[in-house]
């Protein structure tokens, strides 16, 4: 089956996390910290998780999504579940709103005030910080939105002149991030259905962004992507 097929070349990545391309964020050349679409194993790899979770982006080693696309959270049944409460686009277990979309600002009762965030080129505004900032710009040490350097192109957050977290799909080398390789393994292997793939990804993001960040910010795309590449993969 062409799933199975897929899933035994991810399990042939190497075991360090140094160029690692799951790898959002590489600690030392062994020690994956975050992995997109997958789980770090002891030896510090990103592995792929069996059966995937719809919506679901980052993974638990018990195999259980430890967290869901903007505008979704992760339930008891785990499962990602479309937030209900208006422009929300992160809330935590206890199903209190962290950040807000929109351009709303995040009250102090959990809410998304019809004021406007507070934080600079932010897209989703947290009560104290930036919890993602808009194309273009990257979090600071304190959670603000600073221009995006030079060669940092990819990266979501910078402190002491290194990113800890990259974009999917760039994974993380050294200080910076780097475009996945189309020819490596845990690459998208079927480029036919790619666009299918890429408009469901496109009517997703566009739900909770703007036209300009969906078509300038591909991690918008790519997070939907991958979890919706296998309902549209046939099974033979």
């Amino acid at each position: 089956m062409k799933i199975i097929a897929f899933v035994a070349i991810l399990g042939a990545v190497t075991a360090s996390c140094y160029d690692d391309q799951l790898c959002a964020f590489c600690a030392t050349e062994n020690i994956c910290k975050k992995c997109w679409y997958s789980y770090p194993d002891p030896t510090g790899a990103c592995r792929p998780s069996l059966p995937t979770v719809q919506n679901c982006v980052t993974y638990s080693p018990d195999g259980n999504c430890s967290g869901c696309i903007y505008g979704y959270y992760v339930t008891a049944d785990n499962k990602c579940e479309k937030i209900a409460l208006e422009n929300c686009a992160l809330f935590n277990p206890e199903k209190k709103c962290l950040g807000c979309a929109n351009g709303k600002a995040l009250q102090t009762n959990g809410l998304c005030a019809s004021e406007s965030c507070p934080f600079e080129n932010c897209v989703i505004c947290g009560q104290n910080a930036c919890a993602k900032c808009a194309t273009g710009y990257v979090l600071d040490e304190n959670d603000r939105c600073i221009k995006t350097p030079a060669n940092f192109e990819g990266c979501i957050k910078i402190s002491e002149g290194s990113c800890i977290e990259c974009s999917f799909p760039t994974h993380n080398v050294g200080r910076f991030c780097k475009l996945r390789s189309s020819t490596d393994p845990t690459a998208f292997a079927h480029g036919d259905i790619f666009q299918d793939v890429a408009d469901k990804a496109r009517e997703e993001c566009l739900k909770m962004f703007t036209p300009e960040e969906c078509s300038a910010s591909m991690l918008s795309i790519f997070v939907v992507a991958l979890a919706l590449i296998f309902a549209l993969i046939p099974s033979k």
